[in-house]
């Protein structure tokens, strides 16, 4: 054999072993493996409230679910366009606008499939530059909106 031949080998032996060692590693394959990738859990993110955290929250209205989860959407952001004048986000449903942090206690949790915040920029990207929305939006979704144009 000539030594690139040799060479050769050993190099697709070495790809092969460590192929292998990095999958039993990892632990890729089998059936409990398959049941894991398949079963994601959804995470939770500053983002947003699930359906799921949304079930497990205490709280009769939307105002208290995002008051003990995700208090930070209800601060006042100081702006630079108007300093004397502090914002606070703007409340949605689906796409309409509907008034500001006082009509969250309007909305019973068992209502809602679904609350996000925008951030400003995200929010005049979805709603156009005429949004209230200097300190961002805050977009909640019934159960019943399952139109497609809801859903955005």
């Amino acid at each position: 054999m000539s030594r690139r031949t040799v060479i050769l080998q050993s190099f697709s032996v070495l790809i092969g072993v460590s192929t292998s060692v990095g999958c039993a590693v990892r632990g890729t394959g089998g059936p409990e493996a398959m049941r894991l990738q398949q079963a994601p859990t959804p995470t939770r993110t500053r983002y947003s409230v699930t359906e799921q955290e949304l079930s497990q929250a205490d709280g009769s209205s939307v105002d208290d679910v995002v008051r003990r989860l995700r208090p930070e959407w209800l601060r006042v952001n100081p702006t630079l366009r108007q300093p004397s004048e502090p914002q606070r986000a703007s409340v949605y449903l689906g796409n309409s606008y509907f008034g500001g942090l006082e009509v969250l206690t309007l909305f019973k949790v068992s209502e809602i499939r679904s609350i996000d915040y925008l951030t400003p920029m995200a929010a005049r990207g979805r709603f156009g530059a005429s949004c209230s929305c200097a300190a961002g939006v805050i977009v909640i979704r019934r159960r019943e909106d399952a139109s497609p144009e809801a859903q955005r």
